[in-house]
């Protein structure tokens, strides 16, 4: 080998021949950039260095050589081959080596390549790298023409067991090893003696000598190989668990014999078809010509005992110039511990990439330290709480607690983050979580603290990633959804507390006619001979059927309205076509008590809509019956109907009204009145008829309108309903309201209850209107003549049947039956056009 072929050499040339190894123009100008540009006590400890050939032929190595100071993030530049303008801008723009490794892995690193860059040169892991080794090594494609820069850091001083000074040298990696020394060759010089030439022909044979050792320095195995006869010269390993004997495999010997044996050791397939492709004669060969003349490949093998190692193959090939021979040189590191801490950085790296997917803000925080790396940080953290960034992790966490942190939950927030509780929280479990406020102006935000452990938990726990996360909108999300849960359980609740009243009260409002019906039934079993007296029963039985039917049926309206199941049939008519039925339906009852039934309606509106007319009759009935029922007799009530102010484009507005100069109600039970089976703890409401379902089916009616219901009133004074509606209007009708009477204050629909107490008196009923007065009374059943109509008659109850059939033909009605609808349809089917009259 010859002199241009070194790295780091230990030792120096002999004196006589030293001044023949002279340095070139270029290194000598880079030496005196290094007592110019470094910091004055970086210089003062490198000046009798800088002078030592060591140092000499390691700078001159490289394209730029830094010294670093881990400890207080400072670095000088030591030599540069050539001056880069755009390397002294940056340096004259950071202030630490921490921003210059950032700037440098932004600015002139491939894209792909940026982050990996960063991390790779971070001050911790280049003392996590050395803490073990003496150097470490990586390389990276250039951002510009995207050749591949090797960058060497290189152990220069400890302190208390960490890194604290290193050597940075950065060397390009296409030329293979570069030459550093020019050593004279072919003729002397003039004026050279000959013994100074020899002299010089001594000293290239030394630094041959010292660089094999320089490769060779803390290798596991080194192995000098003739390339151009695929031989293996030589070979010498300290350990001899991984380089143990093989019978065969001698050295020297054939090399493909020694490669075929050394292969079988390594374990990935991959690996090993790369060891195939890479160490044989003929790929050296070409890679020697093609200008490759150092490289490196990392594999995994067992040892003697089975245990994987990791194994880091150098390299170094080169050409006898006396022989003309390709001859290289083999060294072998075992690089397990610094594959398990580049292992452990990749698991590190993912955890923290995974991190960052979910959390707005990461560090990376070392507890035997004290400190910490931010690897993402959000807005609010970078700018408003900035100052809380301070080198120390403990002081930052109390600083940012004082500063961000709820007061409520600073404590705890300082707490769980004391380097013992991590250590007690994580040496069961690789993370947890907690919670807490940050007390932000728009008011608190809820944060998530994620804490992972990195390394196993079988060791002393230092480096711990912190991740931070937003979760404002999830607990915000959660909380709705506990109180939605909150409300379907109580509304639950309240379904099984009405369940049980239900069924209080059905059992006894179903059994009280039930019993009448079978009591007064036997009663007219036994007492057939007596017409009087069944007649009297018998009445008693249709009244108590009524009762009970009407019971049931408000029954099943509460049920169709709880449910959601209330249909609307909405269709074109009159409102005072319904307000007839109305006053017709309740003439009976209003004139069995005396009570006066005023029904006022605006004369100047025309009351045509779109609505459900059978709905509107039943709500109307509700009222009104309620009305007579607690009114006294000779008492008054009075319907009021009238279109308000216009409401939206093609609907009306209705005023309805149902008032009396009743008994009233306490305010107390008003609060409950539309509740299920609600009734007013009174003697006198419990001598009135009724279940308490009345209220609240009037007013799923209005709700299921769009409309909404009130009621005021004032006991021993009266009652007032007041519902307001908008009804939709038949295509090509008038917008309603534009003709609408205002009501004056003089106008009986702003009385309330207690002037319709002292109007009531006479026994009358009374319109606003000429045109009400012409109502015609129409009666629920209409006489029809029974002679000659067919009817078929559709029941599948046998006892309704009967009954049916016995009072149609009482009437006259001759019957045919069917007791399902298939066979109705039949019958229809097969009979002549009008053979049935319904």
């Amino acid at each position: 080998m010859c002199g241009r072929m070194h790295r780091f050499i230990y030792g120096s040339c002999p004196g006589p021949a030293l001044p023949r190894c002279r340095l070139r123009t270029d290194v000598c100008h880079g030496l005196w950039k290094v007592r110019n540009n470094m910091e004055v006590n970086d210089r003062k400890d490198f000046l009798s260095v800088s002078e030592n050939v060591l140092l000499q032929s390691f700078i001159t190595e490289y394209i730029r050589v830094f010294i670093v100071d881990l400890e207080n993030d400072r670095y000088s530049l030591l030599y540069e081959k050539e001056e880069d303008p755009l390397i002294r801008d940056l340096m004259r723009s950071t202030t630490g080596y921490a921003q210059f490794n950032h700037r440098i892995s932004a600015l002139y690193t491939d894209p792909a390549y940026i982050s990996w860059r960063e991390e790779e040169g971070s001050t911790e892991h280049i003392r996590t790298m050395l803490q073990t080794q003496p150097v470490f090594t990586f390389v990276y494609p250039f951002k510009k023409d995207k050749r591949w820069l090797k960058l060497e850091f290189r152990l220069l001083e400890k302190k208390d067991g960490d890194p604290v000074r290193v050597l940075l040298g950065l060397k390009d990696t296409r030329h293979g090893i570069k030459e550093a020394f020019s050593l004279d060759q072919g003729s002397m010089d003039s004026g050279q003696s000959l013994e100074q030439y020899i002299s010089s022909l001594l000293c290239r044979l030394d630094w041959e000598k010292r660089y094999r050792r320089a490769l060779s320095y803390d290798a596991a195995g080194v192995f000098e190989i003739n390339v151009s006869r695929n031989r293996i010269v030589s070979g010498a390993a300290d350990n001899e668990e991984l380089f143990y004997h093989e019978p065969g495999v001698n050295i020297p010997g054939d090399f493909d014999i020694h490669l075929t044996s050394w292969r079988k050791r390594i374990l990935s397939p991959r690996e090993r078809e790369l060891f195939d492709r890479t160490i044989n004669q003929r790929a050296l060969m070409e890679a020697f010509y093609s200008g490759v003349t150092e490289f490196s490949l990392s594999y995994r093998v067992n040892d003697r005992y089975g245990v994987p190692a990791y194994l880091r193959e150098n390299v170094v090939l080169t050409k006898n110039e006396e022989t003309g021979e390709v001859t290289g040189l083999i060294v072998m590191r075992d690089i397990t511990a610094q594959k398990m801490v580049e292992e452990e950085n990749e698991r590190r790296r993912r955890l923290i990439t995974a991190l960052s997917s979910d959390y707005t803000t990461v560090f990376l925080a070392n507890l035997e330290r004290d400190t910490y790396e931010m690897y993402r940080g959000s807005e609010g953290v970078m700018t408003q709480y900035s100052r809380c960034l301070v080198r120390s992790f403990q002081e930052s966490v109390r600083l940012f607690a004082e500063k961000g942190v709820n007061q409520q939950d600073r404590d705890m927030f300082i707490n769980m983050f004391d380097p013992e509780t991590l250590r007690r929280n994580l040496r069961e479990k690789e993370y947890f979580y907690f919670t807490f406020r940050f007390g932000m102006d728009r008011g608190p935000a809820f944060i998530r603290a994620k804490i992972l452990r990195v390394g196993n938990a079988d060791q002393d726990l230092s480096d711990v990633i912190i991740g931070f996360a937003d979760i404002t909108e999830e607990r915000r999300s959660e909380e709705q959804q506990r109180r939605l849960l909150e409300n379907a359980l109580e509304r639950a609740r309240n379904a099984d507390h009405a369940k049980s009243i239900f069924l209080t009260n059905m059992s006894h409002d179903i059994r009280t006619p039930m019993n009448a019906i079978l009591g007064f039934t036997h009663i007219a079993m036994a007492h057939l001979e007596d017409e009087e007296r069944v007649r009297d029963c018998l009445n008693k039985i249709l009244d108590s059927g009524d009762h009970l039917l009407g019971l049931i049926n408000n029954i099943l309206d509460m049920s169709r309205i709880e449910s959601g199941r209330m249909e609307l049939h909405e269709r074109e008519g009159s409102f005072r076509d319904t307000l007839s039925f109305v006053q017709d339906a309740m003439r009976p009852m209003v004139n069995e008590k005396n009570i006066t039934l005023s029904v006022e309606i605006d004369s100047r509106s025309e009351l045509i809509f779109c609505y459900d007319q059978t709905a509107m009759r039943q709500l109307l009935l509700n009222l009104l019956n309620n009305s007579v029922k607690f009114t006294e007799p000779g008492g008054r009530i009075q319907l009021r109907i009238k279109e308000e102010n216009p409401a939206s484009a093609g609907y009306s507005s209705l005023f309805i009204s149902v008032m009396d100069n009743g008994i009233g109600m306490n305010r107390d039970f008003v609060r409950r009145i539309f509740e299920p089976f609600e009734r007013e703890y009174d003697p006198a409401v419990s001598r009135t008829p009724g279940n308490g379902l009345g209220m609240p089916i009037c007013k799923g009616i209005v709700e299921s309108m769009g409309g909404t219901i009130d009621v005021y009133t004032e006991k021993g004074i009266g009652t007032e309903v007041v519902i307001h509606l908008s009804l939709r209007l038949p295509k090509g009708s008038r917008q309603s309201g534009t003709e609408s009477a205002g009501v004056s204050s003089g106008d009986p629909s702003s009385r309330r209850p207690q002037e319709l107490k002292e109007e009531a008196g006479g026994t009358h009923t009374g319109y606003t209107s000429e045109k009400d007065r012409d109502f015609p009374s129409q009666e629920l059943f209409v006489e029809l003549d029974p002679s000659g109509k067919r009817l078929l008659v559709v029941e599948d109850n046998e006892l309704n049947m009967e009954i049916a059939c016995e009072l149609l033909e009482e009437a006259g009605f001759t019957i045919e039956k069917a007791f399902n609808g298939r066979e109705a349809v039949r019958m229809v089917a097969v009979s002549e056009p009008g053979y049935y009259d319904a």
